[in-house]
């Protein structure tokens, strides 16, 4: 459950393409990004048929004038030069706007759904196995798409059993075991809790009782082992002293942290 105040916008990414069908543009699929500015424009043809008939009606009149101010504030001017300029950036050439939405494969109407979901500008993004049947190069579209959003300053929560996909769009991390969480944290802290892979080539020498070290497997002059953050230093200073003429540490990745928890 997730509660939210009302005034905090949330966008959720539908990626059920079976769900959504329509013969209207792609243009104006987009375009229902905007709402609020449907929603005023709808008030202001409302107005105008009254003011047909009553045109001297102060009350309509003025009415009508925040209409306008609202519109306007809803981005109803430019709704549709937006929507286009996204589409555009998304790969879809100007004609193509015109086009019916079911008209499209399914890779670019999940590039419409995108546009539309950038559109709106969310405050609050929910992401629920997003990425799921999604081919290579809409991985990248889509990823580039929520980063604009995260720079933008929206929230971003993103569910995922693709751990690299976690790794690369995320600040913070929960790992979720049988139902209940296990580990929570910015993927720099859970690092720190982790161990990291050390390969070094340099001649044999006694680094198991260095505190954090541990899994040492030595096959001629090259060491391999696991090190924690805190054992770093001192490892790294005995490799040092050993005079160690290649050295690779390398940081665990969300998978190694997941199946260490």
């Amino acid at each position: 459950v997730i509660n939210k105040p009302k005034d905090v916008s949330l966008g959720f990414f539908n990626q059920d393409l079976l769900s959504f069908s329509t013969n209207d543009s792609i243009l104006k699929v987009g375009m229902q990004a905007f709402e609020k500015a449907h929603e005023v424009e709808r008030k202001m043809e409302k107005l105008i048929k009254e003011l047909e008939t009553n045109p001297n009606d102060e009350e309509l009149l003025d009415d009508y004038s925040h209409a306008l101010h609202d519109f306007e504030v809803a981005g109803g001017y430019e709704m549709e030069h937006r929507t286009a300029e996204v589409l555009e950036g998304l790969g879809f050439s100007t004609a193509d706007l015109q086009r019916p939405y079911d008209t499209f494969s399914g890779g670019w109407r999940m590039r419409v759904l995108l546009a539309k979901m950038m559109l709106q500008q969310p405050e609050l993004l929910l992401l629920d196995e997003p990425t799921s049947g999604l081919d290579p190069l809409m991985e990248v579209v889509f990823r580039e798409c929520v980063s604009e959003a995260h720079a933008r300053g929206c929230t971003v929560l993103l569910s995922s059993h693709i751990l690299s996909e976690v790794e690369a769009l995320c600040d913070r991390v929960t790992i979720v075991r049988a139902g209940k969480r296990v580990v929570h944290g910015s993927l720099a802290d859970m690092r720190g809790l982790a161990t990291s892979r050390v390969v070094a080539t340099l001649s044999p020498c006694n680094v198991t009782e260095i505190d954090g070290v541990s899994d040492v497997h030595w096959q001629g002059e090259t060491l391999r082992c696991q090190v924690t953050a805190a054992g770093i230093p001192a490892l790294l200073a005995v490799l040092a002293y050993h005079n160690a003429k290649q050295l690779t540490v390398q940081p665990p990745s969300l998978e190694e942290m997941f199946l260490q928890h």
